[in-house]
């Protein structure tokens, strides 16, 4: 027998509560929040310096955030390596 995973499209994948990122004393991203369920697919847009790289960068433990907290998988992440996050399925892939 061959047991299939079976995936909850109502169940929480990635969940940024209340996150803020900044660069000194400059604020790029202000208390955000967003929940990603299992299925979704979710775009982030906006002008330049908007914040969208730093986000990604922030998700994929390569910069922490400075208030508020970053789960996947019901596991928070935001003081993971970024190596350990690359091993939960999560990479940040570079433009160009």
């Amino acid at each position: 027998m061959l047991l299939q995973p079976t995936l909850v499209k109502d169940k929480t994948l990635l969940k940024i509560e209340n996150v803020s990122i900044s660069y000194g004393k400059v604020k790029v991203v202000k208390c955000l929040s967003i929940e990603v369920r299992h299925g979704e697919i979710v775009a982030v847009i906006g002008s330049n310096g908007a914040g969208k790289s730093t986000l990604l960068r922030t998700i994929s433990g390569f910069k922490s955030p400075g208030n508020g907290e970053i789960w996947f998988d019901n596991e928070r992440i935001d003081s993971d390596l970024p190596q350990n996050i690359v091993r939960r399925g999560i990479a940040h892939i570079l433009e160009g």
